[in-house]
């Protein structure tokens, strides 16, 4: 039954809108992929504005599409040609641990086949065994346990232990289908969940967290906690300048599991006649220094607090994770410009 659906079936927001595409095959020549960080804060309409109309672009992001899903869903997007030739921006993120709360349900892993199961398995190790232990792992300890969260904390034999066994266990969930067999089902016969509003009011995958705040009672207190917690008129920049530096520290080059599997989109992506570029969004400093190790024409800076400065007033924010409405239109607007520059 599984090899009759597609391979997008357990994400609905990502379902919707790849049905969409399906009757705009070649209306658009940029695409953008990853998680809420590029769900609720690209906006396409703004960046083809400030493409110099070299662009026509639609956002694929989705909330809680980390890795490895996004690059499954990457990998699906090359070699099936789901759209003409044309330039895929993914967001750079690590390989986010299942939460307990999360085990066995579909969106977690519906798309763990064995190859994913086994780059997480050896980037997690590769972790656990560095031999430098102060190393601050982005692939590790989510600060709160109960959500799916890739913020991090100083790695613990104990942390790797959970996330591994997690893992596991979500594999073996995929395998045998728990909790599969009602999805699968609706999906076969065209009833399977789709989230239409992902779409966004101008059809171009773009929906803000205030827009989405109007129907979503969660989305409000978080702000609301949000806006307690922290002063509008104040920014983050210090704090995030701080990270920054300390990321720029670690400069050793270091083949991991993650690297490879990078490298391999990149030619699997050109080998279909398609650019990919990877994006370092604000506040993953975390990740600098395997952004960084990326070939330099492969990837677009946006996490430097010194050149975005203006990132950072805490008046742009929605969260502390993601831009408002007004600070995804400033961020899209430099990432328009930062591609524009790019040279394939």
């Amino acid at each position: 039954m599984a090899a009759a659906l597609p391979y997008y079936w357990g994400n609905q927001g990502y379902a919707a809108k790849m049905e969409f595409l399906d009757t705009q095959r070649d209306a658009f020549n940029v695409f953008f992929m990853g998680s809420s960080r590029i769900y609720r804060q690209v906006m396409p309409n703004v960046f083809d504005v400030h493409t110099q109309g070299m662009t026509r672009s639609f956002n694929l992001g989705y909330r809680a599409t980390f890795n490895p899903e996004s690059y499954y869903l990457l990998e699906n997007f090359i070699q099936k040609k789901a759209a003409q030739p044309s330039t895929i921006l993914i967001e750079l993120q690590p390989f986010v641990p299942i939460a307990d709360r999360n085990l066995y349900t579909v969106g977690s892993n519906y798309f763990l086949d064995y190859s994913y199961f086994l780059l997480v398995k050896n980037e997690y190790e590769n972790i656990a065994n560095s031999p430098d232990t102060s190393k601050v792992s982005a692939e590790f300890t989510p600060k709160n346990p109960g959500n799916n969260s890739s913020d991090t904390s100083k790695m613990s034999g104990e942390s790797a232990t959970n996330h591994l066994k997690n893992l596991k266990l979500s594999f073996l969930g995929n395998v045998l289908k728990i909790n599969h067999s009602r999805e699968m089902l609706l999906s076969l016969i065209g009833k399977g969940k789709r989230d239409t509003r992902a779409l966004g009011a101008a059809n171009e995958g773009f929906v803000s967290l205030n827009e989405s705040a109007i129907y979503q009672k969660g989305l409000v207190k978080r702000h609301v906690d949000f806006l307690a917690a922290y002063d509008s008129t104040q920014t983050s920049f210090e704090a995030e300048m701080t990270s920054y530096h300390i990321a720029l520290q670690d400069t050793a080059a270091h083949m991991t599991p993650h690297l490879q599997k990078i490298n391999q989109l990149i030619e699997a992506a050109a080998r279909q006649n398609y650019t990919l570029l990877f994006i370092l969004p604000p506040k993953r400093s975390e990740l600098l220094s395997l952004f960084l190790q990326i070939p330099q024409k492969y990837r677009l800076n946006l996490a430097n607090p010194q050149e975005f400065s203006h990132f950072y007033p805490n008046k742009y924010w929605f969260d502390e994770k993601h831009f408002n409405e007004t600070g995804a239109e400033i961020f899209t607007q430099e990432l328009a410009k930062k591609y524009i520059t790019v040279e394939y």
